[in-house]
C-alpha cells in the first residue's frame, strides 16, 4: 500500500536489492543474529526489504508493502527519485508512465512534434533501469510521484 505519495518499489530478481534481502533471509539471520532480530528465513520479503532499506537505502528502496516512512525532505527525496538501487540496464532506452487517476489519462502537451500530447516519458540515464526511467521522468515533468 502505496498512500504516502512517496515512490516505493519492490525489489525485482537480478537487482542488489533483490540479492541483498535473500542474504538476509538466508544467510544475515543466521551469521548476525542480534542485527536481524526476530527475523528468520520465513519473514515475509517485503518486511526483510524493509529492513535492507532502513540498513542500506542507497542498495535498497523502500518496498510497496512497507508502511510508509516519515515525510522525506526536499533533499532525501531527491536521492529517492534518482532510483538506481543496484541494477543496470546496459541497453539505454525509453520509458513513460500512464498514469490514470479517475478515469482520466494524465498526458502532456510536447513542446515539439506540433504541440502533440503524450504520456510522460524520456530517455533512460545510462545503465539506468527502465521502470526507474518512467518514475524520475515522470516526476522531472509533471511534479508527481508515481
Amino acid at each position: 500500500d502505496n498512500t504516502s505519495g512517496a515512490i516505493c518499489l519492490d525489489a525485482v530478481e537480478g537487482e542488489m536489492c533483490h540479492r541483498l534481502v535473500t542474504w538476509i533471509m538466508e544467510d544475515g539471520v543466521r551469521f548476525d543474529p542480534e542485527k536481524y532480530a526476530g527475523m528468520s528465513r520465513a519473514t515475509p520479503f517485503h518486511e526483510a526489504q524493509a529492513v535492507a532499506n532502513a540498513i542500506h537505502p542507497d542498495l535498497c528502496p523502500r518496498p510497496c508493502g512497507a508502511a510508509p516512512p516519515a515525510a522525506p525532505s526536499a533533499e532525501s527525496d531527491h536521492e529517492f527519485i534518482r532510483c538506481d538501487y543496484g541494477h543496470e540496464d546496459s541497453k539505454p532506452a525509453h520509458a513513460g508512465c500512464f498514469v490514470v487517476h479517475n478515469g482520466r489519462l494524465l498526458a502532456e502537451r510536447l513542446t515539439y512534434d506540433g504541440g502533440k500530447f503524450d504520456v510522460p516519458g524520456g530517455q533512460s540515464d545510462w545503465n539506468e533501469p527502465a521502470r526507474c526511467t518512467a518514475f524520475r521522468e515522470t516526476y522531472e515533468e509533471t511534479g508527481y510521484l508515481v
